[in-house]
């Protein structure tokens, strides 16, 4: 999940997409999820716990700059 800055009007799109594709895996599926912006991090570890992924996608906050061209 792109969470720089740029994203502060988009994030609040953005998640419930990502919930969404959250919806579609099936019950065998382990998900992690990652924020991004100047560093990558960890927003949810790798689980079956799916509500445990949408709840750390709702927690994000976008803000400071993309890393690019590092």
């Amino acid at each position: 999940l792109d969470t720089s800055g740029s994203m502060s009007k988009a994030i609040d799109t953005a998640k419930p997409a990502a919930t969404s594709f959250i919806d579609t895996l099936g019950q065998e599926d382990s998900i992690s999820t990652l924020g991004f912006a100047r560093q990558v991090s960890t927003l949810s570890t790798m689980s079956a716990d799916k509500q445990a992924a949408k709840s750390a996608i709702g927690t994000a906050v976008a803000r400071g700059d993309t890393a690019l061209f590092d």
